[in-house]
């Protein structure tokens, strides 16, 4: 990739962050959220509305990282040194028992793992604001994420 092609990458992270972040900040502390990933940008957006004392129910699939987010209030795979308040994280490696009782889910994955990463889910979400912070498409699909979600859940 040459140094313009890296300037418009780095342009298109921050106005996604921004828009994200702008959309977390609609979110008042009466919702629960789901948030489905727990790599850097599901970290950085759990930080956020944790901060906002917004109450978060992560899906996190590795072990490992569970366990450090609830003993430690830390990401040991992602964002090591950024601390999270625990008081306002339910984690779970079940995406159902997640999404269950939320009336907003953030998906914060790569595009690569959305169709394995959902596929379990069998809570319909039809009925929930759904946020999706995952850059790129479905892949094999080339569809938006958006238009995946709306038609198969």
């Amino acid at each position: 990739m040459n140094k313009f092609s890296n300037f418009f990458a780095e342009i298109f992270i921050i106005f996604a962050f921004v828009n994200i972040t702008l959309k977390i900040k609609m979110i008042n502390s009466q919702n629960k959220c789901a948030i489905i990933g727990y790599g850097s940008w599901a970290t950085a957006i759990v930080k956020i509305l944790t901060e906002n004392k917004i109450h978060v129910k992560w899906h996190i699939l590795n072990p490992d990282v569970k366990l450090s987010v609830e003993t430690e209030g830390r990401n040991c795979k992602y964002l090591r040194d950024v601390d999270l308040d625990t008081t306002f994280i339910e984690s779970s490696d079940d995406i159902n028992q997640v999404v269950e009782g939320t009336s907003i889910v953030i998906l914060a994955m790569p595009s690569a793992f959305i169709k394995k990463g959902m596929e379990p889910l069998t809570i319909p979400i039809s009925d929930k604001l759904v946020i999706s912070a995952v850059k790129g498409i479905v892949p094999d699909e080339y569809i938006p994420i958006t238009d995946y979600v709306m038609s198969h859940y």
